[in-house]
């Protein structure tokens, strides 16, 4: 699963998602900040009270919030964080898809239309498919939209299974 991190240039700041092993394998975020070479982190703050897998965190400018979107390895789950100094606060819980998905999954921004999408593999209807829904985010508040499916047939997982968005200079 990994360590993913999202940055905001708007802040300067950077959050970071992993699976704290320490604290029963809980979605955990922390906020870094560097300096000059240096860089100096905040709390390190659950996000889910419950074994995490496939993280994935953006930050949605239009918003001014992260979005952190993540699997318990069954069900889709999101969560909009704001950041203030090292302080993080978040919202509500949300199930975005119940049953059947994997811990395959990725998040990314479009500043053209300032929206979120996120991606994960499913293992019913279809098997073995992709799933795309796009976020509306209002404070830490997430509205669930309808997923949508994108690949109907077997997909690859793991790391072949991201999605990254470049932006036009």
């Amino acid at each position: 699963t990994g360590i993913q991190m999202a940055y905001s240039s708007s802040l300067d700041k950077y959050l970071i998602v992993y699976r704290d092993n320490g604290n029963s394998y809980y979605g955990t975020a922390v906020v870094a900040t560097v300096s000059g070479t240096s860089v100096t982190f905040g709390t390190p703050v659950a996000f889910s009270a419950r074994t995490t897998y496939g993280y994935s965190v953006v930050y949605d400018d239009a918003q001014s919030v992260f979005l952190v979107q993540y699997s318990d390895n069954n069900d889709i789950f999101a969560r909009a964080c704001t950041v203030s100094g090292t302080n993080i606060s978040f919202g509500a819980e949300a199930t975005i898809k119940s049953a059947g998905t994997s811990a395959d999954s990725s998040v990314a921004y479009d500043s053209t239309v300032g929206k979120v999408v996120g991606v994960w593999r499913t293992y019913t209807s279809p098997p073995q498919g992709g799933e795309a829904v796009v976020y509306s985010l209002s404070s830490t508040t997430v509205q669930i939209n309808t997923p949508v499916v994108y690949a109907s047939g077997n997909i690859l997982t793991g790391a072949d299974c991201k999605i990254s968005y470049n932006v036009k200079e």
